[in-house]
């Protein structure tokens, strides 16, 4: 039996791939070879490891390949599956007018810390908000 990385590691992956790339929801074999730092003169290296990579990404519904069939089928690009916008923040939550910062939102963080909480029983983490007076001045610098 295989197994899979945490979550969190597969929504972090998912993340290194995506984020450079914010308007796009697939992305080819290359952009994310260059996203996660590999050689792209290695082509066969690189095959092999996308292909362990998409195996957790399927297990937990965040991303899906798009293969090309000619004489065999063939990998050719990624495709964020709704869960995975989910997890990167791309689709709002019932909330629409959650302040965001990037793909980052205040319901992820509140989902990570839950779920660090339930990976770390002994420790409790309080997360407090504050919208800064000096916003203003920091966004006119």
């Amino acid at each position: 039996m295989m197994k899979h990385i945490s979550h969190a590691a597969a929504v972090e992956r998912v993340r290194t791939y995506f984020e450079p790339y914010p308007d796009k929801d697939i992305l080819s074999l290359e952009e994310i070879y260059v996203a996660a730092g590999r050689d792209l003169s290695k082509p066969i290296q690189n095959k092999n490891w996308i292909g362990n990579k998409l195996t957790d990404l399927k297990h937990y519904q965040l991303a899906e390949p798009i293969y090309v069939q000619g004489t065999r089928k063939t990998l050719d690009k990624v495709q964020l599956t709704q869960e995975g916008k989910k997890a990167l923040g791309r689709i709002p939550g019932d909330d629409s007018n959650e302040p965001r910062i990037g793909a980052v939102s205040l319901e992820s963080i509140a989902r990570n810390i839950k779920e660090f909480e339930k990976q770390n029983p002994s420790i409790e983490l309080d997360l407090n908000v504050k919208v800064r007076k000096e916003a203003n001045a920091i966004q006119e610098k």
